[in-house]
């Protein structure tokens, strides 16, 4: 039913330097429209549409490339993977 799993733990640090970090592959439309983009820290990414109160709707409508590309991350000796969401 549901992709992937993830779990958060915090009692397990991430081995730095023994694993190779990798960044999750993304079309290459994305990457253009990063590459291309006038992205700044206001305006990070493509933005989601919420409800207002003239439309109300039940999930934001997010166009591709919403959020960003995916963080660098490295897969743990026990399956699970450290994901690097600080300092990007």
């Amino acid at each position: 039913m549901y992709n992937e799993q993830y779990t958060f733990v915090r009692d397990m640090p991430c081995s730095v330097g023994e694993e190779e970090w990798t960044t999750a592959p993304v079309p290459q439309t994305i990457t253009k429209l990063f590459q291309s983009g006038n992205w700044t820290m206001e305006n990070p990414s493509p933005a989601c549409q919420c409800s207002s109160d003239k439309i109300k709707k039940m999930l934001p409508v997010c166009p591709l490339g919403a959020g960003g590309l995916p963080p660098p991350q490295e897969e743990h000796v026990s399956g699970h993977y450290c994901v690097h969401l600080c300092c990007l």
